[in-house]
């Protein structure tokens, strides 16, 4: 097991408190903060290739464990208006990257299964008419499993999908069951509980080669669980998920912060402490690895890293050229990160109306260019180079070299290797990834 008193002492953080997930750099708090307001996508980058992201930020319930830009729908009405505003931000970008080609798409929420199928097919079919692919291209959508839908609700949708789509097929899944346990699933607000998680995959593993199903970690200290007991009780399901479906891709999630997830509100001591935290981690890490499974980009292992790593989380955390769509989206280009504020009305009335100023963008210097594809490059647990940038001030070299010093700390305990000037992290560092890369943040940028 990963050495806590050694590490800790080195400056690597381990408390669930003093985290949140790193998806992008720098924070998104630090870009907001110091971006400049402009108008929609007047600052797209030039783009050859691109992704896109399209945000649905509504759902039928409000899970208690979830920190993510979401609303539960009112009515049929609210998505029709909501949907009307998001095709027109897809026309609006299509006019912006004419010359590029989409090389995946990804729906997420919220939940985006919350559209009908025929609304889904609607989506993909006016993406094809509008934007420029090369054959087939990855296209996922986010699914949960949901109270009154059952394995015939299931197969009809997914049916449907592949009936009305004319050339983008739906070829990926990502299921966010968080638990197989019925008790933790009712604590989190999922009512539906086994049998809503077991219509979902049945129907998931039958029409998808592929799928990734989302895991949560760290669960608060409330009296139907304890750490070791929480991991051994999590492998014991994926055993069983994988014997009775194929189980491709697994993300694993820790509860983080605090201030905004609901589970944890209000209640600072009843999140776990790190050593009973990382002995969780460390079980389900070396479970998971006797079971075939690898380390690929972000939070995710797969069974076959050619076959399963993701074309969409590539291009948006490792070449940083995807473009998020809908309230709440950021896009995440080679020079700038590009803010969209949450409120769905001031989305409706910008792209309905066009008649404000909207987005918050904010361009990185050098040096953060080179620090996200460090941070984030380090996270396909593939090799990274660290080559300099020519044009940085006396200032900027000094925390570069700051960097590469902890970059030998992590060398010194196993977590990272290095072979001249590239860098890779260790597969036994995958479930501490992103304390990895809290510590490898710059002092002056906000931790969250």
């Amino acid at each position: 097991m990963w050495n806590i008193k050694e590490l800790s002492a080195i400056g690597i953080e381990f408390e669930p408190q003093k985290h949140s997930f790193i998806y992008t750099f720098p924070p998104p708090k630090f870009g907001k903060a110091n971006g400049v307001i402009t108008k929609p996508h007047d600052t797209l980058a030039d783009l050859k290739e691109f992704t896109l992201y399209i945000h649905i930020p509504f759902c039928r319930m409000d899970c208690s464990f979830c920190s993510l830009h979401r609303k539960v729908l009112n009515s049929d009405d609210e998505l029709d208006h909501y949907l009307s505003a998001l095709q027109k931000e897809l026309e609006l970008v299509s006019e912006k990257v004419s010359q590029a080609t989409l090389k995946a798409i990804y729906f997420g929420g919220g939940t985006p299964s919350i559209l009908n199928a025929k609304q889904v097919c609607q989506i993909l079919n006016f993406i094809d008419e509008r934007f420029h692919t090369v054959g087939d291209i990855e296209i996922c959508l986010e699914t949960a499993p949901d109270i009154g839908k059952d394995r015939v609700y299931w197969k009809n949708y997914f049916s449907d999908i592949k009936y009305y789509t004319n050339k983008l097929k739906l070829n990926r899944i990502s299921l966010g069951i968080q638990s197989v346990n019925e008790t933790s699933l009712k604590k989190i607000g999922r009512t539906g509980g086994r049998n809503a998680v077991f219509n979902l995959l049945e129907l998931v593993n039958e029409h998808f080669d592929f799928y990734n199903v989302d895991f949560l970690l760290g669960w608060p200290e409330l009296s139907h669980l304890n750490s070791n007991n929480s991991a051994f009780q999590l492998i014991e399901g994926i055993k069983r998920l994988k014997f009775e479906f194929s189980l491709p891709s697994i993300s694993l999630y820790q509860l983080w912060d605090t201030e905004s997830i609901r589970l944890t509100k209000g209640k600072e001591n009843t999140l776990q402490k790190k050593d009973g935290l990382l002995k969780e981690k460390w079980i389900l890490q070396t479970e998971l690895f006797n079971l075939g499974y690898k380390p690929t980009i972000t939070s995710a292992i797969v069974l076959d890293r050619t076959a399963n790593t993701s074309e969409f989380m590539k291009r948006r955390h490792l070449d940083f050229c995807n473009i998020g769509i809908g309230s709440g989206a950021y896009s995440i280009l080679p020079d700038s990160l590009i803010y969209r504020p949450r409120e769905i009305s001031n989305y409706e009335e910008c792209f309905l109306s066009k008649n404000f100023e909207f987005d918050v963008v904010y361009q990185l210097t050098s040096l953060e260019i080179f620090l996200r594809k460090i941070i984030m490059g380090l996270r396909s647990f593939d090799w990274v180079l660290f080559n300099i940038p020519a044009d940085l001030d006396e200032k900027e070299i000094k925390n570069v070299e700051i960097i590469w010093q902890k970059i030998k700390q992590l060398n010194q305990w196993h977590l990272l290797e290095i072979n001249g000037n590239q860098i890779k992290l260790n597969d036994n560092s995958f479930l501490i990834s992103n304390e990895i890369s809290k510590f490898l943040h710059p002092a002056f940028y906000p931790q969250k």
